[in-house]
């Protein structure tokens, strides 16, 4: 329940809303960077989704956490970005 509230919580307040929209999208900018390092080394195709990319990577912790009130497993990270690279990287 409490985490129910703290989600709902910037809907109530635009304030809030609108501070965590840009923490969340310059986050999410910062951590696109390395996928479009990961494009220019040509380790993932052109096609490409940085952004879409970031967000398979952190839904499933999210999704685990806040929904599910799970732990992660320590190997969790590990397997999310081989899933995601193994969508992504060129054919050899």
């Amino acid at each position: 329940m409490a985490v129910a509230q703290l989600l709902s919580w910037p809907a109530k307040d635009p304030a809030v809303t609108e501070m965590q929209t840009k923490i969340w999208r310059d986050r999410i900018a910062s951590a696109a960077k390395v996928v479009e390092q990961a494009i220019d080394r040509g380790e993932a195709t052109r096609n490409t989704d940085p952004r879409f990319i970031i967000e398979l990577l952190v839904a499933p912790i999210h999704w685990r956490v806040l929904v599910l009130n799970e732990q992660l497993e320590p190997d969790l990270p590990a397997k999310l970005a081989q899933a995601v690279m193994d969508g992504v990287q060129r054919p050899r």
